[in-house]
C-alpha cells in the first residue's frame, strides 16, 4: 500500500523536515547508509527514508528514539523551538528559521 502524507500545518511540516534533515546529516556524517542504519537500530529502511524526507508524521516515538540512540543524541541538540513556547514571548535568538 503506498504511503500518503496527510496535510499538516506549515509549522508542523517545517519541524518534520528539520528532524529529517538532522537525521540525514547525522547518518551521512557517520558514513552510514540507510540500510546500515536499519541494521543498527532495527527500524525499516523505508521508514528511515520517509523520516529523512519529512514524510513520517506518524513515526512512533520509540522508533525515533532507536534511530537517535544509534546516531547520537548530541546530533539532535541543534533542534530548538521554531516559535515561542507561549503566545507573546519573543522567539529565542537561536530559533530555527523555516
Amino acid at each position: 500500500m503506498p504511503y500518503t502524507l496527510r496535510p499538516h500545518d506549515p509549522r508542523t511540516k517545517r519541524v518534520l523536515e528539520r528532524i529529517g534533515k538532522t537525521t540525514m546529516l547525522a547518518r551521512v556524517g557517520q558514513g552510514l547508509s540507510q540500510r546500515r542504519l536499519e541494521a543498527l537500530c532495527g527500524v525499516d529502511q523505508s521508514t528511515i527514508c520517509r523520516l529523512e524526507n519529512g514524510l513520517a508524521p506518524g513515526l512512533r516515538l520509540d522508533k525515533l528514539a532507536k534511530i537517535i540512540a544509534v546516531l547520537g543524541v548530541d546530533k539532535f541538540d541543534q533542534l530548538r523551538p521554531i516559535r515561542p513556547t507561549r503566545p507573546g514571548d519573543p522567539p529565542p535568538p537561536e530559533a530555527i528559521e523555516g
